[in-house]
């Protein structure tokens, strides 16, 4: 019988809470249930952004041309991505275990553990940010501008622009607006980094088939000591979830065939910043919804004075636009002041107005005499800078842990 039940239809908050801490104590023995050094808790604090973020807290994105394909042992129309040096890595781990079935070192009647297949690998971060991003402005459209009176106000896109910094204010961190802030938060994975890949393809949220499946099958053991052979390591919340350990000597050789050495390697041949792309995107995804706003809101009705104080109603057309428009109409320090604006809201407003003038002003200058690159550059250092100090992350949570045993000696 299964000792974890939890699961997001769990009846109550507390029981949810009780149950996922349960998993989390006694799922492992070793090290006082954090488990042994090759399973990684990537719900933990910094590790959240493994894979999606370099050494200095940058958003990443993976090169295309640096993943390698990898099919199924059993299915050969199903393959997945991988970055090139996993890929060689997961390849001949699951030759091993193959291999192990075959000579009956492990049973062979195991659904994940016996012929390992590749259910999931890479995901693009720019494809998922868009599908994102279009539900996101569908209710900024639908919802925040039909019920907030402010459908008068807005008649081209720089007007459609200035109220999505509204709209970013008012549903803060947890709903980011620029690739760089999705790609940090939450709603990206660590898929989208190309170190992953999920052998089995089960609910994440359902502790149940956890425990049944990998924790208590005389397989796991077995499994846990040949991933650890070719330097991956197993997702602690997910157990059929391998990911590339960059500072393994057992992935080193296969990271050294393809000319990286270390971690800051893999982050600068393999990747490349996301905050490159961050404006053309922003730009192409609010042209997208102002478009489709002008579609839902073709006309609107203006209220006019007359001479003799009497008052008229006229209907005013918005029209449709489209890129050539939107570059002759506003340049590049709008776009600048927008971004900036948006990642201080993702950031959790740590700048108050006159520091974003001065930003502002900085990136616009940067921009006019150094070029975009050197801008874009300057716009995330004064936020990546911030990055050490925000709750949540290993700095913060040494410190609370201290308060709290100075509080508990005085």
């Amino acid at each position: 019988m299964t000792k974890f039940r939890g699961n997001n239809n769990t009846s109550t908050i507390k029981r949810l809470m009780i149950e996922r801490g349960n998993y989390k104590k006694l799922a492992y023995f070793e090290r006082g249930g954090l488990g042994p050094k090759h399973v990684l808790d990537f719900n933990f604090a910094e590790r959240t952004q493994y894979g999606k973020v370099d050494l200095k807290g940058n958003a990443m994105i993976a090169r295309q041309s640096k993943l390698k394909p990898v099919t199924s042992t059993t299915n050969s129309s199903n393959t997945i991505m991988l970055q090139n040096f996993m890929a060689e890595a997961y390849t001949e781990f699951v030759n091993h275990m193959n291999r192990a079935c075959q000579l009956r070192i492990i049973k062979n009647d195991h659904p994940y553990l016996a012929k390992i297949n590749a259910i999931r690998g890479y995901s693009s971060p720019v494809k998922a940010f868009r599908e994102y991003m279009g539900l996101q402005l569908d209710e900024f459209n639908d919802i925040f501008l039909r019920n907030s009176g402010y459908l008068p106000q807005i008649m081209n896109f720089g007007q459609y622009c200035q109220q999505i910094i509204e709209f970013m204010s008012i549903i803060g961190e947890n709903y980011p607006i620029t690739l760089t802030g999705y790609h940090r938060s939450k709603n990206s994975d660590i898929f989208t980094s190309g170190f992953a890949v999920d052998i089995a393809g089960l609910d994440i949220s359902d502790d149940r088939p956890k425990d049944e499946l990998f924790l208590k099958d005389s397989n796991f053991p077995f499994y846990l000591k040949v991933a650890r052979y070719y330097g991956l390591v197993v997702a602690k919340n997910a157990p059929f979830v391998l990911a590339a350990d960059l500072s393994s000597p057992a992935m080193l050789p296969y990271m050294r065939k393809h000319g990286v050495y270390n971690i800051g390697d893999v982050f600068g041949e393999n990747f490349t910043d996301a905050r490159s792309s961050d404006i053309t995107i922003m730009k192409s995804l609010l042209l997208e919804g102002y478009n489709d706003f002008v579609r839902l809101f073709p006309r609107e009705r203006k209220i006019r004075v007359c001479n003799v104080g009497h008052t008229h109603s006229i209907l005013e057309s918005r029209t449709l636009t489209n890129i050539n428009t939107v570059n002759k109409n506003h340049n590049q320090a709008f776009f600048n002041n927008i971004y900036i604006e948006l990642r201080n809201f993702e950031e959790r407003t740590p700048y108050r107005k006159a520091d974003l003038r001065r930003i502002k002003r900085n990136a616009n200058y940067y921009h006019k005499t150094l070029g975009e690159e050197r801008a874009m550059a300057y716009i995330n250092e004064q936020f990546r800078q911030l990055y050490k100090f925000k709750s949540g992350n290993t700095h913060d949570i040494k410190n609370r842990t201290k308060l709290k045993k100075q509080a508990k000696n005085t």
